[in-house]
């Protein structure tokens, strides 16, 4: 009896466990505090999110007005991720197949490391827009933790769907099927 409520007593403290070695970060990794938008609400589905004003890593500029009537699929990545490694080709496939159909894929780089960025989204022939992350988009979004992190808006400006985690090419296909020609 003791030995099952001693067992009872560790299985309930795992995760108590796990969640305080987790917030220590080893020297030259980011702590959960300096990690954008971590720790904060992200937007509620349903939420009306308006993303601000961001450059590309290729010097263009995206506005609220460029998205307005769009679907829109943030990505958040980087390049050390083997999740986003793996999944960033399905996005890839999806922004070619739908790009003409109203849907926006923007890469979010949470790294600040131009270089390295750029020779992963070459290797990778990525052509839908990249951005590095900023405040300003940090702090609409309030990136959970993790990565990748998948936020997609639609065509009115309201949350519909994010997915922390990796997401396997059906879930992508899945996310396309809200690409429904405007007006329908």
């Amino acid at each position: 009896m003791n030995f099952m409520r001693s067992l009872s007593c560790l299985l309930l403290a795992l995760p108590l466990l796990w969640a305080a070695s987790a917030a220590g970060a080893a020297p030259g990794e980011r702590t959960a505090s300096e990690a954008p938008g971590s720790g904060e609400r992200a937007p509620a589905l349903g939420e009306r999110v308006l993303i601000p004003e961001l450059k590309t890593i290729d010097g263009n500029t995206i506005t609220a007005q460029d998205l307005q009537g769009k679907v829109v699929v943030i990505e958040y990545w980087a390049s050390w991720c083997p999740f986003c490694q793996k999944q960033l080709p399905y996005f890839e496939k999806l922004y070619r197949a739908k790009a003409n159909s109203g849907l926006v894929i923007i890469g979010l780089n949470i790294e600040n490391d131009l270089p390295k960025a750029r020779a992963f989204i070459d290797s990778r022939k990525l052509s839908f827009p990249v951005v590095m992350t900023t405040p300003a988009i940090d702090k609409v979004l309030k990136r959970p933790k993790g990565l990748p992190v998948t936020y997609v808006i639609g065509r009115d400006g309201r949350l519909l769907r994010i997915d922390t985690g990796e997401l396997f090419e059906e879930d992508v296909a899945e996310i396309g099927q809200l690409v429904v020609p405007a007006g329908r």
